[in-house]
């Protein structure tokens, strides 16, 4: 079993006609061409981002964050189903494939759901060109994960290595389609390296523990920025921030394709 992740953001002038498509076209066409490998095809519906701060400065995405749990992977090619239904507006994706369960717990797995509400910040990030690879994930694991766990309100942590094996699901756009995703300079096939959860109970919170008071971070060889996530935004990092149920279960919800 593969677990995948996938951002999604997009213009919000757009809004209103790409949920339209993705509720009555999309999604039921993807619950029933991968129906019978999914075990769950859910999406999730972004918080707003804090107030007072910039989104930009962190990669956030902002339309639906769509996680799927795999039986196994479909062969790639057409196989004999149609094109992808064609969006109104494409929006740029972020996606990577990662164990079905975290590899890293950092802290807070004795926490109990009733205890406190749950702000998941969520975080691709892919290490520079040229960093050997192996020698960043050490420094992660073994200074910047200790060093992030004394974030003041920050209350879970746990990541996941990105999987080594390129997946490539079946199925594509059509031609003019592929056009227009490659001009937003849609990074679909984006390798990245890990993926981060970080849990907050408030805003302020986030703020206080990203923002306001960090811990005394070391930064990394490789950073690009002094300061927390000392990555490039949309470059090597993107982000979102979820709460904790999903808003759609396609599986259960919709009438598939026809």
């Amino acid at each position: 079993m593969v677990k995948s992740m996938v951002f999604h953001t997009l213009d919000y002038n757009r809004l209103a006609p790409c949920e339209e498509w993705y509720y009555q076209r999309h999604a039921p066409q993807i619950a029933r061409r991968y129906g019978p490998w999914l075990t769950r095809f859910e999406s999730y519906r972004p918080a707003p981002f804090p107030a007072g701060h910039t989104p930009e400065d962190y990669g956030y995405t902002n339309w639906f964050c769509t996680v799927g749990y795999w039986r196994d992977i479909p062969e790639e090619g057409s196989r004999g189903e149609q094109v992808l239904t064609t969006p109104p507006y494409p929006a740029v994706n972020y996606s990577c494939f990662l164990p079905p369960q975290a590899e890293d717990d950092f802290k807070g797995a004795d926490t109990a759901p009733e205890e406190r509400a749950c702000l998941r910040w969520v975080i691709f990030l892919q290490y520079p060109e040229g960093v050997d690879r192996a020698e960043a994930d050490a420094f992660f694991r073994d200074t910047f994960a200790p060093e992030t766990c004394g974030q003041r309100g920050l209350y879970r942590f746990f990541s996941s290595r990105v999987l080594e094996e390129e997946i490539h699901l079946p199925g594509g756009w059509k031609t003019e389609t592929e056009a227009r995703l490659k001009a937003l300079g849609s990074p679909s096939n984006h390798r990245w390296d890990r993926m981060l959860e970080l849990w907050y109970e408030t805003y302020e919170d986030w703020a206080d523990s990203v923002v306001n008071r960090p811990p005394a971070y070391t930064p990394p060889p490789w950073a690009e920025h002094p300061c927390f996530p000392f990555l490039k935004p949309y470059t090597h990092m993107v982000s979102t921030l979820l709460l904790e149920r999903p808003a759609f279960d396609w599986l259960r919800e919709c009438q598939v394709w026809r």
